[in-house]
């Protein structure tokens, strides 16, 4: 491998960063588009790399002269790292990136696009940072969603009750995967070692739960109850678990594409980004079906409060992923990349949309908009 390629490798990212941040101060559209043409140039380039290179970039090392009047000069070096992690660095971050974008259409979706998208893409992100950075099991980015949509124009108990369509919505092809791929792997439709234990037990359990939510769903809720306040607490929490269930039935039976498309590009690329660290460090990971048993399954460590799920989620899909076959050393090396793209991601850009939402906030007449958006779509029964 040449110089020029290696030092493609930075620059190229580096340029269209660049290029997008100074295009999306004068074009929203511009800087969609450079951002995008962005990630398929840096993803080209790490190709022609791995084309190039047979073996590890061992000994690739520039060194030339920068600023030469301050003694400054450009370095750099790929001391044994394989072809495949550049590349495996390009792929999980578009995978990573693709999966956010999933979660913003799911979430554009869930308020029936009565949001301008750009808010919806600043929360979305917001929401997936807040995710991260805060230490309550992955139900910070909600509550904060909830807390912003109701200051940006959308009724209170809109608010709420639409971010848990977006949840249970989302949940629910977690579900599903995990239902079909037990079952697949039980009758012997996909190939499969994982006793039944492992693969018809996660799929009946899984299909449990959604006949229980569906029923749930269709049950009449109990009158308020007087007196006691904590019975009174309990009836509020079912009232909004049953609205919720309930929306969220009525919006999958509406057949609502872009939630639909949005909730499994938000799983599917996440799914797929896990693989790409796999095949990096050389493959090694279970079959496609155990593969999304043990993803689904793993990601159970993700509840406990803490943030981002750090140490419960890697514990969790590190064990599940030698469960169903994988060597422990690729494993872990897998999720630990993996994860350094699940959590950056979000962190960074996520904190970046928070900056922002305070100037969008401030806009009255925008507020007054989405408000009367809403009103309109209420009066006509689409809500």
């Amino acid at each position: 491998m040449n110089a020029f390629v290696l030092n493609g490798l930075i620059v190229v990212p580096v340029g269209f960063a660049a290029l997008t941040l100074l295009a999306g101060r004068r074009s929203e559209r511009a800087g969609v588009w450079f951002g995008a043409l962005g990630g398929l140039a840096g993803l080209a380039w790490s190709v022609w790399a791995v084309v190039l290179s047979t073996t590890a970039l061992d000994g690739t090392y520039v060194d030339h002269p920068w600023v030469e009047a301050l003694g400054i000069r450009w370095h750099l070096g790929l001391d044994g790292i394989s072809a495949p992690l550049v590349l495996m660095s390009t792929v999980v971050f578009a995978c990573s990136l693709t999966s956010m974008f999933g979660f913003v259409r799911a979430l554009w979706a869930a308020f029936d696009r009565l949001v301008p998208w750009r808010r919806a893409l600043i929360l979305g992100f917001a929401e997936q940072g807040a995710n991260v950075l805060l230490p309550a099991g992955g139900a910070g980015g909600p509550a904060l969603g909830a807390l912003v949509m109701k200051r940006a124009g959308v009724p209170g108990d809109l608010a709420a009750q639409r971010h848990a369509v977006l949840f249970l919505a989302t949940s629910a092809v977690s579900f599903v995967a995990l239902a079909v791929a037990g079952l697949a792997v039980a009758i012997g439709v996909l190939a499969g070692d994982a006793p039944l234990v492992g693969s018809l037990v996660p799929a009946v359990v899984a299909i449990i739960i959604m006949v229980l939510a569906v029923v749930a769903a269709r049950a009449k809720v109990p009158r308020e109850p007087q007196g006691a306040t904590f019975t009174h607490t309990i009836w509020r929490a079912w009232t909004f678990v049953h609205d919720g269930l309930r929306t969220t039935l009525f919006v999958l039976r509406r057949g609502d594409r872009l939630l639909i498309a949005g909730a499994v590009t938000y799983y599917a690329f996440d799914v797929a980004a896990l693989g790409a660290a796999f095949q990096a460090f050389g493959g090694g990971a279970p079959r496609v079906a155990e593969f999304v048993l043990a993803y689904t399954i793993g990601h159970a460590g993700a509840l406990l409060p803490t943030p981002g799920g750090v140490g419960g989620t890697e514990g969790g899909l590190i064990g599940m992923m030698v469960v169903y076959g994988a060597p422990v050393d690729v494993a872990t090396a897998a999720v630990l990349a993996y994860r350094v793209f699940q959590l950056g991601l979000p962190a960074i850009l996520g904190a970046l949309s928070m900056l922002r939402i305070r100037a969008l906030l401030a806009d009255e007449s925008r507020r007054e908009r989405v408000a009367a958006a809403f009103e309109e779509a209420r009066e006509a029964g689409r809500l």
